[in-house]
C-alpha cells in the first residue's frame, strides 16, 4: 500500500495526526515527561514517537523531501540554537557539579530528557503544520475546545491532579505555563468569535470564553494577564490602523463580557488570593474588614505571593549570575534558594534570568538569537 501523503488514506491519517498531536502537545506540555513513573511511557508519548518514525520513513516521498529542502536553512538555525542553549546548560551543570555541590543527578537527567523530548515534539508538530497549512483552522478549533479536559474539576473530580495548592495548573506542573496556554486559547476563541456569522454561534463562543476566563483567573497567573493585555492591545492597534473600527468594538465587548463572567464564578474563598497577587495585601484586608469577602478563610500567607518581592528575587538572581557568569545548570536554585520574608524562593520569575542561571551568558545569547530570528519571521509576514 502506498503511504505517500498524496493518497487519500494516508492524508486522512496525517490530518488526524496533525490536529490531535498539535492539541495534545500544547495542552499536555511539561506534564508528559515530568510525570513518568516506574518507566511507564504514556500513550501520547508512544503516539508522538510513532509519528516521528512515520515522518522519517516519509522523507523518501517528494512532498516531504521538497518541504525540508525549502526550510533547510531555518531548520539548521533552530537546531543550532537549541544545541547551543543545551550545551551552555550542560557546561553550567559540570561547573555546578564540581564547584557548587549540585549533585542531584537523577533530577537533572530527567530535566534534560524533558527538554530534548519537548523540543522533538514541537519540531515534529511545526513541520506537520508547515507541510499542511490548511489544517490550521481545524487545529485552532480543536485547541479552543481542549479546555473541556478541565470540566471534571467543576464536579470535584481529580482536584489533586488539576490543582497546585490553591492555583489551577490543569495537566501542567506549573500554573503560569497553563495560564499562558489558556491565553493563547482565549485569543483563538476571540478570532473565532469575530469570524462567526450566526448570532447563536457567537453567543456560544462567548459562553465558552467565559469558562476559559474563569480557568485563567483560577491559575492566578500574572504573566498570563500581561500576555492577554499585550495581545489585545496589538490586535486593537492592527484594527485601528487598518480602519476596522467596528471590529475593535466587537473585540472589546466580547473580551469584557467573557472576563466578567469568568470573575463572577471564582469561588469566594479564592478571591482574596487572586486580589492579593494582583493588587496587594492591603486591598484584601480592606475588603475583609468591609465584609465584601464573607467566606474568606485566612489560611494563605501574604508576602511571598505579593508583587513587592519580585525586585528581591531578581537581585538574588543577578548576584548568582555575577558569581558565575557561565551558569549553574538545572536544579541549582532548588538546592540554593533565596530566603525572602522567611520563605525559600527557588525561582527567578523572569525567563531571561532563568536561562542565564542555567546556561550563563552563552545560554542567554543563544536564547536571544533564537528570539530575534523568530521576530524576523513575523516581520516577513
Amino acid at each position: 500500500m502506498d503511504l505517500s501523503p498524496e493518497t487519500d488514506f494516508s492524508r486522512k491519517i496525517l490530518d488526524f495526526a496533525i490536529v490531535t498531536l498539535t492539541t495534545c502537545a500544547a495542552f499536555l506540555f511539561i506534564f508528559r515527561t515530568g510525570n513518568i513513573k516506574d518507566g511507564i511511557v504514556k500513550p501520547f508519548d508512544f503516539l508522538i514517537a510513532i509519528t516521528g518514525l512515520f515522518l522519517l520513513f516519509s522523507l523518501t516521498y517528494p512532498h516531504f523531501r521538497n518541504k525540508i529542502k525549502s526550510v533547510k536553512k531555518d531548520l539548521y538555525f533552530y537546531l543550532f540554537s537549541f544545541f547551543l542553549i543545551l550545551l551552555s546548560i550542560a557546561i553550567g551543570q559540570v561547573i555546578s557539579l564540581f564547584f557548587y555541590g549540585n549533585t542531584n543527578i537523577s533530577a537533572t537527567t530527567l530535566l534534560y530528557i524533558k527538554v530534548i523530548f519537548n523540543s522533538y515534539v514541537f519540531l515534529i508538530i511545526a513541520f506537520l503544520v508547515y507541510s499542511f497549512p490548511g489544517m490550521l483552522s481545524k487545529i485552532n478549533k480543536a485547541m479552543f475546545l481542549s479546555p473541556i479536559l478541565i470540566i471534571p474539576v467543576i464536579f470535584g473530580r481529580f482536584k489533586n491532579a488539576y490543582y497546585n495548592s490553591i492555583r489551577l495548573n490543569g495537566l501542567f506542573s506549573d500554573p503560569n505555563v497553563f495560564g499562558s496556554l489558556l491565553i493563547v486559547i482565549f485569543l483563538i476563541g476571540l478570532a473565532l468569535f469575530l469570524d462567526a456569522k450566526k448570532a447563536w454561534y457567537k453567543y456560544l463562543i462567548v459562553g465558552w470564553l467565559g469558562f476559559i476566563a474563569n480557568l485563567i483567573f483560577l491559575t492566578s497567573s500574572r504573566s498570563a494577564w500581561i500576555s492577554l493585555l499585550f495581545g489585545i492591545f496589538i490586535w486593537v492597534c492592527i484594527y485601528f490602523f487598518t480602519k476596522q473600527k467596528k471590529r475593535v468594538f466587537s473585540l472589546i465587548v466580547a473580551t469584557t463580557i467573557s472576563l466578567v463572567v469568568g470573575f463572577f464564578f471564582i469561588p469566594n474563598n479564592t478571591k482574596p488570593y487572586f486580589i492579593d497577587r494582583f493588587f496587594g495585601e492591603k486591598i484584601v484586608r480592606i475588603l475583609i474588614q468591609k465584609e465584601n469577602l464573607p467566606n474568606f478563610v485566612s489560611q494563605y500567607k501574604y508576602g511571598l505571593i505579593s508583587n513587592q518581592i519580585r525586585p528581591f528575587i531578581w537581585k538574588f538572581a543577578l548576584v548568582n549570575i555575577k558569581k558565575n557568569p557561565l551558569g549553574f545548570g538545572f536544579v541549582y536554585l532548588n538546592k540554593n534558594p533565596s530566603v525572602i520574608k522567611g520563605e525559600a524562593v527557588d525561582f527567578t520569575s523572569n525567563i531571561f534570568l532563568e536561562i542565564t542561571i542555567y546556561g550563563g551568558i552563552m545560554g542567554l545569547f543563544a536564547f536571544l538569537l533564537f528570539l530575534l530570528r523568530i521576530g524576523g519571521e513575523f516581520k516577513r509576514y
